[in-house]
């Protein structure tokens, strides 16, 4: 599974201190001896019996030493309909789907008076075609207030409260869900066991409101995930990916957090408070389209993750008919330290609309902090930038050096200042420490205080 071995188009990912192991449903046709048919091909063509043509870095040790066949009996066709679940303090969930098929849950309530650590109301295991449909949770609100300084315990805290999870499944999802609060609302992710990720889950037209992180994430190694549709507000993030070919859709965030905020995955200097995302390196081939993000400190977020495999080495990523308003970065590329080359993204970025009407700076612990339409990071290659269009903002782009194959064409800038800026330089300096930058059909109008261009 390492990048070493397949290749970009292969790598699912890593999290931290651990690989990310492959594993998918298959149904038997025959088995002779010790060969197994099954009716469908496998989704991942790389299985060995051993580790013996892979790339085992010391630092993130390979633990099996062969591909297991593991025979599961599932669950089949059994249906949780219409009732209320009103939680205890010893309780550690109240609807859980494990070896599931083709199974559902509907119009279920947890009301939340009190609560243990690590408590998920709904999750999904190991299962296959399992849907949550109009299911809700309901914390006290005293107890929510309560629980909301857990952001100043990073890590350990960040998974304390996931309300919505999908682990280790294919096919399965949320749909017209709702949460009140949590530390992620809506969570795809890797098994507790094992670290299988998810195939093909999905969060649809879901509401999520005050979560500490994340409104919806997918995160370790999951990949052709679908989130769209969702309703996101007083979240520090709204919806976020780190898993590949993940389509992010439709969806709304509204962030009324200050751009002062400052806590794990939401530090400012790696963009703050974010509206939707995509982040730790692995999340190659997904799609943000026409999406709405309000408020958020940026409003579209491609970032490193925090430690040094978890960057940003390919892309194929394609960002388009989105607009954000009120926001201090419009869109924003962040590479951490260890991210030193290069490497070509293959992002486009195209016809989204960066709007700003309150200002071209924002006080911010009691200095003023410029706003970007577009603002990309050191080291960044491989960027088209095409009929965008900004407005309101102090920089229309910004580029630092060093920088390569960045393409610009059809842009449509309504800024304050007369200047564009490339390098921190007008556009009148543009070629320093800067090579192959493309720049064609710009619209550039200054925006006058009796409203005249």
């Amino acid at each position: 599974m390492m990048r070493e071995d397949c290749g970009p188009e292969w790598t699912l990912g890593r999290t931290y201190k651990k690989t990310c192991p492959f594993g998918e449903f298959l149904t038997v046709e025959t088995v002779e001896g010790c060969i197994v048919t099954t009716t469908t091909a496998t989704l991942f063509p790389f299985y060995y019996k051993d580790a013996s043509r892979e790339t085992i870095p010391e630092e993130y040790p390979i633990k099996r030493r062969h591909t297991t066949v593991q025979r599961l009996r599932m669950v089949k066709d059994s249906h949780l309909r219409n009732f209320t679940v009103v939680n205890t303090a010893d309780c550690t969930g109240a609807i859980s789907f494990r070896y599931a098929e083709q199974c559902s849950a509907r119009n279920i309530r947890v009301e939340i008076p009190v609560v243990a650590d690590n408590y998920c109301p709904f999750s999904i295991n190991w299962s296959k075609y399992v849907s949550c449909l109009g299911c809700s949770t309901m914390f006290d609100e005293e107890l929510a207030a309560l629980l909301k300084p857990i952001a100043a315990e990073g890590f350990k805290a960040y998974s304390r409260y996931n309300l919505f999870c999908i682990f280790a499944s294919f096919g399965c999802g949320f749909e017209q869900c709702e949460s009140d609060f949590s530390t992620h609302a809506f969570n795809i992710t890797a098994g507790r066991v094992g670290h299988i990720p998810c195939v093909g889950c999905y969060v649809r037209n879901c509401r999520a409101s005050n979560a500490v992180w994340a409104g919806v994430i997918v995160q370790q190694a999951c990949c052709n995930s679908l989130l769209e549709g969702n309703k996101v507000s007083g979240s520090a993030q709204g919806v976020v990916s780190g898993g590949r070919n993940t389509v992010i859709r439709n969806n709304e965030v509204y962030c009324d957090l200050p751009f002062e905020t400052n806590y794990y995955y939401a530090h400012a200097k790696r963009g703050g408070t974010s509206g939707v995302g995509l982040f730790e390196g692995y999340a190659g081939g997904s799609v943000i389209e026409n999406n709405v993000i309000t408020g958020a400190r940026t409003g579209i977020l491609i970032i490193d993750g925090y430690e040094q495999n978890n960057i940003f080495i390919e892309g194929d990523i394609v960002i388009r008919g989105n607009r954000t308003h009120e926001c201090l970065n419009g869109f924003f590329l962040y590479k951490n330290k260890y991210n030193r080359n290069l490497n070509r993204l293959n992002i486009l970025l195209e016809e989204n609309s960066f709007i700003r009407d309150s200002g071209t700076t924002a006080r911010i612990g009691g200095h003023d902090s410029s706003s970007y339409g577009i603002r990309l990071f050191p080291r960044t290659c491989g960027v088209t930038l095409r009929g965008n269009a900004v407005s309101g903002c102090k920089y229309g782009m910004f580029v630092s050096s060093p920088a390569e194959e960045i393409v610009v064409e059809g842009m449509s800038f309504r800024i304050q200042l007369t200047e564009f800026h490339v390098n921190a330089t007008s556009i009148h300096k543009l070629g320093f420490s800067l090579k192959t930058i493309r720049l064609s059909m710009l619209k550039l109008r200054k925006k006058s205080g009796d409203g005249n261009k």
